[in-house]
């Protein structure tokens, strides 16, 4: 039989699950009379649970980021519906954030660009492919990975950045412009230089 114990408030028996830690062991009363006498509190003085609120946030950042990730991906469809409800309450302040805050909105915008490369880049493909009227189909560019060039078979340096000539690029191995198509099976990675090299050759032509 698991652990259990009272609650001083509402005197049933619960599993020690049931009661929030404290230091030294557990709190007396359970969960549910816990959140209740929280709740009231709350409610009887909102400016200072506010206050509280606030400065607990900036005491404990991870925690606070770790319980936002847990919520959210406990409730996803819910968080879902919720954002979208704020944006349209909010759009016209939304979107009028960067006129207000030209520098902040530069410097969120260039540390985007930094963490996404590889998503802007495959944006950036789809779009040169669907205007030169190729088909286009869901990519997988970690399943492409294999760490060699696929046109020299030399070593592939992931952290290697354009315009490096040995950083990473991705190849059609039939040319859009030859009739090859933007799909997981006629992309390959390569090293800059030997992507530039082979051009819109095929798959043979090159020497």
């Amino acid at each position: 039989m698991a652990p259990s114990k009272p609650c001083t408030k509402c005197g049933v028996i619960k599993p020690l699950t049931d009661f929030h830690r404290k230091r030294g062991g557990l709190r007396a009363i359970c969960k549910v009379c816990g959140n209740a006498e929280s709740a009231a509190r709350r409610a009887k003085n909102p400016g200072y649970a506010a206050v509280a609120a606030k400065r607990w946030r900036e005491e404990n950042p991870e925690r606070r980021r770790a319980y936002a990730a847990a919520y959210d991906k406990e409730n996803a469809e819910r968080v879902k519906v919720w954002k979208r409800e704020w944006f349209e309450a909010n759009r016209e302040h939304v979107l009028g954030w960067p006129a207000r805050n030209p520098e902040r909105s530069r410097e969120r915008f260039a540390r985007y660009r930094q963490s996404h490369r590889d998503e802007r880049a495959e944006q950036q493909r789809v779009r040169r492919a669907l205007v030169e009227g190729a088909r286009v189909g869901a990519v997988d560019m970690d399943a492409l990975w294999t760490g060699a060039c696929g046109l020299c078979a030399g070593d592939l340096d992931p952290d290697l950045r354009w315009p490096d000539p040995l950083s990473k690029s991705v190849d059609h191995i039939t040319p859009i412009s030859r009739g090859g198509q933007h799909e997981q099976d006629n992309l390959q990675w390569a090293h800059l230089r030997c992507n530039i090299s082979k051009g819109a050759s095929m798959p043979g032509e090159v020497a």
